[in-house]
């Protein structure tokens, strides 16, 4: 019994190894984009796939009818389809406030590994009552 066993914990051992060689780790896949009508992004592309502890710039462009408008951005992303958002986080800043003259934040890809990813990008503007 004890020999089945090892027979069977080898043979399991050996056919992970055979099935992930030579395979990078990837981050998350985005699966789509959360569109606002004035800001595109530009990066990530649908079903690029990002590289664990790579760096990667995320880009976006801001229609000329608001970009003067704007205060700060805030990036998010989502591992779930887009059920829950959350900031990312590169070398102790987080994505809660990017610059508005900024159209590029960079970050070095995060486990955990996901094919549901979602960016969303929200422009906060200053508002006149």
């Amino acid at each position: 019994m004890k020999k089945i066993f090892i027979f069977l914990a080898l043979l399991s051992i050996l056919i992970f190894v055979i099935c992930c060689k030579d395979k990078t780790p990837t981050g998350p896949e985005f699966t789509s984009q959360i569109v606002i009508p004035d800001i595109e992004i530009l990066k990530p592309l649908r079903g690029e796939k990002l590289i664990i502890y790579n760096s990667y710039t995320f880009n976006w462009k801001v229609s000329d009818a608001i970009k003067n408008k704007i205060t700060h951005f805030n990036l998010l992303l989502s591992r779930d389809g887009g059920a829950n958002f959350d900031y990312m986080q590169n070398n102790g800043e987080y994505s809660s406030y990017i610059s508005p003259s900024s159209r590029s934040w960079e970050w070095i890809v995060a486990p955990p590994t996901t094919n549901k990813a979602k960016a969303k990008i929200i422009r906060r503007i200053n508002r006149i009552f």
